[in-house]
């Protein structure tokens, strides 16, 4: 129902009496009641679609049905078991390719982690030392007394310690010693299906 009032939608709205306020009141408890009425017509509608799509969004085989995305995790846990078994006739292979879509078998990373516990104090304390020996913004605040408000965080640089052992510059000996180890990077399987 269209709304009947003194007030110009196109113009900047101006309440000049107390005559304007309750027209402006009453507008406003109108359009309120119509967006309302809106949006509880449009949730009721996305609830039934959202019921109707749940009941064909399903696989019925004979007389047992089960919603989509459970076959679907069945369907690929079982794809993931069989190429984990390391089936021969799939030996070496990376990406299969068949008609219906293309499993890729990719390996994550390499990583670098901390050993609890394990980790060189006197390490630690000499590069923290180096940093603030080496630090401007240090030698900055010191000039003004404030050195106690400036935090360093030693955080180790892992992904620079990996690009060191890439570079071979930097022995798994040397990171054991440090207490840091390297763990291998295990393959993922992604599963791409055709439409």
């Amino acid at each position: 129902m269209p709304i009947r009032t003194p007030i110009d939608l196109g113009a900047k709205i101006k309440i000049r009496s107390r005559e304007d306020l309750e027209s402006a009141m009453i507008v406003l408890r109108s359009v309120s009641s119509q967006s309302q009425q809106l949006h509880a017509r449009r949730n009721a509608k996305v609830a039934d679609l959202d019921a109707e799509l749940a009941e064909k969004d399903c696989v019925t085989i004979g007389e047992a049905s089960l919603p989509c995305s459970v076959y679907t995790e069945s369907l690929e846990a079982a794809i993931v078991e069989f190429l984990e078994s390391g089936p021969a006739e799939l030996a070496g292979q990376r990406t299969i390719t068949m008609p219906a879509g293309s499993i890729e078998i990719r390996k994550n990373p390499d990583k670098i982690d901390a050993v609890k516990g394990k980790t060189k104090d006197a390490l630690t304390k000499a590069a923290l030392e180096k940093i603030n020996a080496d630090d401007a913004a240090t030698t900055f605040l010191e000039g003004f007394g404030l050195s106690e408000f400036y935090r360093i965080e030693l955080k180790p640089d892992l992904s620079g310690m990996k690009a060191l052992l890439e570079k071979k510059k930097l022995t798994r000996e040397q990171l054991r010693g440090a207490g840091y180890r390297t763990l291998a990077g295990e393959d993922r399987i992604e599963i791409k299906v055709g439409d």
